[in-house]
């Protein structure tokens, strides 16, 4: 469409506007605009030819909803016998994904099964093109046959790369006008010819074409104006109209993160496997599911030792992503049943899994083992459910979770079941328990404990814990150590006796803390300081209960019992003892560092 000529017809300005559409859903849209002038340049032998430039923007909506925006840029030279073009092709938004393609897979690799990624994308090519046309020499009609060369490549955007589009292209014309055929109205060409290409994409492609054109304007100039090179100023820019694009499915590693680890592979276990071999031949930093009831023979005393920062898991929600997109995360949940692991023992002193550094359990139940660390750092156990059988005969004097010499424990979500102990931690640094329930067998002759800290060091924090004991005597908590302990939310309660005993601690700080039993000892001796937050202690408080701090304060708490008796040194109490909450309670304060109880060393109020 002409926009601007001079009077002469020699300079030309016009747009192109294009369009098409198919039924597949792809449409693209052409706008564009260009300048030809004829020049006198004698060129294989001929005088005079039309020297063009022209630019369109290109719009391509693709069958799978994805836009492609290009800029195509191109030049022509034409003459009464010969023609040259080419064009450049520059899309700007060159690689899209497809629209639901993604999938995530398994894949079977050695020893272990490896996470996959797949999708398809497209992308939209870079490339050029060429093309040279010979007008043969004839009256009877204007006879032009072109041959050209296309090239489109993906630029080297992904690694694996698309396949690139080339190969060549001709196409033949026949057109005619009143020149030729004089009952043709003037103004008016008719062609008709044909246009082949052939690449490793799309194949060999044959198009017949058929044109009519009509040009507006003064009708009574000679018919030979169809026929002159002035004529084709107003001729279409020869260009590909469409985007180039192409797709691709592509495949890439994806990983699970678990416990701030990331895992490429993992292992699933049934009870057809060996859980002990299999777990130990395992390289550190292995994922291992397990599927399913699993019985472990350890009348051998056979241990599982488990390869440093080795997960076990079963009931376990898991993060996974792929390496090239790591914060695009979707929650996972392994298709197995979660898991049970009977140890059939007739020694329980061996343990059933022994822990190194970095391990993480989670998700399944154990019964009649137990959970053994020495030397270990950063373990973590989560939704782990632990029972003693009451059928078992044997030394029952053991503890559930047993963690000597470690540091930085996590245990969040456990329940023990009638072991004598539940938790041991002995020179154990950097302990946190965070939602715990803990209850204690009633066998006679068993020392019953359920949480056990015999010196370490670091901050000992618990939350969230249940402790529930017997018809027998019971120590609850027992926490000798250094550094500052931190119990809240925490409930003993005990049918016979049940005691809390906090010694050496820097600073200690019971808040919610609920104890509850026929009767009960509580006894805080050598701390430096000690604070309690809403404490409730119901029970006869044992006369040898004492509150040996340098400094106690207490806020919100009761005593409910009768003829209560605390021994301290410092203290600030916000508690109205006289209330009927406190019936009998008197707070003694020690005269010297000698033996509790010694009436003639403590004067109470």
């Amino acid at each position: 469409m002409p926009v601007w000529q001079n009077t002469s017809g020699d300079k030309l300005v016009f747009s192109d506007l294009r369009g098409r559409f198919d039924n597949f859903g792809s449409s693209e849209y052409n706008v564009g605009l260009g300048y030809r002038q004829l020049v006198a340049y004698d060129i294989l032998n001929q005088e005079h030819w039309i020297i063009g430039a022209y630019g369109f923007i290109d719009r391509l909506d693709s069958k799978f909803d994805n836009t492609f925006l290009q800029t195509t840029l191109g030049i022509e030279a034409i003459s009464n016998t010969y023609q040259f073009r080419t064009n450049l092709y520059l899309p700007q938004d060159k690689e899209q994904n497809i629209k639901n393609s993604e999938y995530m897979d398994f894949e079977a690799g050695e020893g272990a099964t490896n996470i996959v990624f797949g999708r398809e994308k497209e992308k939209a090519f870079d490339g050029v093109d060429f093309e040279v046309g010979y007008k043969f020499a004839t009256t009877k009609a204007d006879i032009i046959a072109f041959a050209g060369y296309y090239y489109f490549d993906e630029s080297g955007l992904n690694e694996e790369g698309y396949e690139n589009i080339y190969g060549p292209k001709l196409r033949g014309e026949v057109s005619v006008n009143k020149d030729h055929i004089d009952y043709i109205p003037q103004n008016t060409d008719i062609s008709l010819g044909f246009e082949f290409q052939n690449d490793d994409v799309a194949g060999e492609q044959i198009f017949a074409v058929a044109k009519l054109t009509y040009e507006f304007g003064s009708d009574k100039e000679p018919y030979s104006r169809r026929s002159s090179l002035k004529s084709k100023m107003t001729n279409f820019p020869i260009r590909d109209i469409d985007v180039k694009s192409n797709t691709k499915a592509f495949t890439e590693d994806g990983f699970i993160s678990l416990n701030d680890r990331e895992f490429s592979s993992f292992i699933i276990l049934s009870n057809q496997d060996d859980l002990k071999s299999i777990i130990e031949s395992n390289d550190a930093n292995a994922l291992i599911v397990l599927d399913g009831d699993f019985d472990f023979d350890q009348t051998l005393n056979q241990t599982i030792n488990l390869n440093e920062n080795q997960h076990i898991i079963s009931d376990q929600m898991v993060q996974i992503a792929s390496k090239k997109n790591p914060n695009s995360r979707f929650d996972f949940h392994f298709d197995v049943a979660k898991a049970n692991i009977n140890a059939l023992k007739n020694n329980d002193t061996t343990s059933l899994f022994n822990l190194k550094s970095g391990n993480y359990l989670s998700g399944f139940n154990i019964k009649n083992g137990t959970i053994d660390a020495a030397n270990a750092d950063g373990i973590k156990i989560n939704n782990i459910s632990m029972l003693q059988n009451d059928q078992f005969v044997g030394n029952m004097n053991v503890a559930a979770m047993n963690f000597s010499y470690s540091d930085n424990i996590d245990i969040n979500n456990v329940t023990i079941d009638d072991y004598s102990r539940g938790l041991k931690f002995d020179n154990a640094n950097n302990i946190n328990i965070n939602n715990a329930s803990i209850s204690m067998n009633e066998q006679s002759g068993n020392d019953l404990s359920a949480i056990l800290s015999l010196y370490g060091g670091g901050d000992f924090i618990m939350k969230n814990v249940d402790i529930i004991g017997g018809n027998t005597s019971a120590l609850g908590i027992y926490n000798l150590r250094t550094g500052d302990v931190i119990i809240s939310d925490v409930t003993m309660q005990n049918n016979h006796e049940i005691k809390a005993e906090f010694n050496g601690i820097d600073n200690l700080e019971l808040n919610n803390f609920t104890a509850l039993s026929k009767d009960l000892k509580i006894d805080i001796d050598s701390v430096v300081s000690a604070t309690i937050n809403n404490g409730l202690f119901t029970g006869n408080i044992d006369d040898m209960s004492r509150l040996r701090v340098s400094d106690l304060i207490m806020n919100d708490t009761k005593f409910l019992g009768e003829n209560i008796r605390l021994f301290t040194y410092n203290f600030t109490i916000d508690n109205d003892l006289s209330g009927e909450n406190n019936i009998g309670t008197k707070f003694c304060k020690m005269l010297t560092d000698r033996t509790r109880g010694d009436s003639s060393n403590f004067e109470c109020q």
